[in-house]
C-alpha cells in the first residue's frame, strides 16, 4: 500500500509530488535493494543469506507489476479508477492491520524479549532518517514551498514499508528475529510520521491545501494510488 500521498494529504501537502516521488523511489528501490541487501548481510557477517534473486523476485511481483498495471489501468479506464482506488486503499489498509495483528499474536515472546535491544532503537531511528533525507533533499534543491518539502519528507520516511514487508514475507520467512525487527520497524515508523503529518496538518492554514486541484471532487482519490 502506498501509504506516502494518503499521509501526504492528510498533512495538507502536496499529493502529486508524493505520488511522482513514490513512483521514483519504488522504481530505485527495485534495483538498489536486491544489489545492495546481499552486500549488507554479508558485512554485518550474519547468518542469513540471500541472493539478488531472491530479494528481487518478490519486488518485481509486488512492487512494479502492480506499478506498471495501475499506470496502465488510469491510462485505459479512467472512469474506473476513483471508485477503485477507493477499495483499494480501503483493503490496503485493514490488510496491514491484519498482518500486524497476527504477527504480534504469532511473536508475541519474541516481542518481549527484544525489549530494550537494538531492534527498537532502531525502530525510532528509521523514520527520523527518513523524514531527514526528504529534508535534505528539500533543502538542497532551496524548495520553498510548505505543501512540496511536507511531501517529500513524508514520502522518504514511509517509503520502505512496502519492501521490507516483501522481505520479511518471503526471502526471511524462516527468520521470526527478521519478522519481529520488521513489524517494530514499520509500526513505530508509522506512528511516528503519522504525529508529524498531524501536527503539518494543524500548523497549515486552509489555503495551504495543497491534495486537491482543479480536478472535480470525484477524481479525487485517484490520488491516493498510483497503482489503481
Amino acid at each position: 500500500m502506498p501509504f506516502a500521498p494518503l499521509l501526504a494529504r492528510l498533512a495538507k501537502a502536496d499529493v502529486s509530488i508524493s505520488t511522482t516521488l513514490l513512483v521514483d523511489l519504488t522504481v530505485a528501490t527495485i534495483i538498489a535493494l536486491p544489489v545492495g541487501l546481499p552486500l549488507a548481510i554479508d558485512a554485518v557477517d550474519a547468518p542469513l543469506k540471500a541472493s539478488v534473486w531472491d530479494v528481487a523476485w518478490p519486488l518485481l511481483l509486488f512492487l512494479l507489476l502492480p506499478l506498471v498495471l495501475g499506470c496502465g489501468f488510469r491510462v485505459w479506464w479512467p472512469d474506473l479508477t476513483p471508485p477503485l482506488a477507493r477499495w483499494v486503499v480501503r483493503v490496503a489498509i485493514l490488510c496491514l492491520l491484519f498482518n500486524l495483528n497476527f504477527t504480534l499474536v504469532a511473536y508475541w515472546n519474541q516481542f518481549k524479549q527484544t525489549w530494550g535491544t537494538e531492534s527498537y532503537i532502531a525502530a525510532f531511528a528509521g523514520p527520523f532518517i527518513g523524514l531527514g533525507c526528504g529534508y535534505l533533499l528539500v533543502s538542497g534543491l532551496r524548495v520553498k514551498d510548505v505543501g512540496i518539502r511536507h511531501a517529500t519528507e513524508v514520502t522518504t520516511a514511509v517509503r520502505n514499508i512496502s519492501p521490507m514487508l516483501l522481505m520479511m514475507i518471503f526471502p526471511f520467512a524462516g527468520d521470526p528475529l527478521v519478522t519481529v525487527s520488521i513489524t517494530i520497524l514499520n509500526t513505530v515508523g508509522i506512528v511516528i510520521v503519522l504525529l508529524f503529518v498531524l501536527m503539518w496538518r494543524r500548523a497549515a492554514s486552509p489555503s495551504d491545501t495543497h491534495a486537491t486541484t482543479n480536478q472535480p471532487a470525484s477524481d479525487q482519490p485517484t490520488r491516493l494510488d498510483p497503482a489503481a
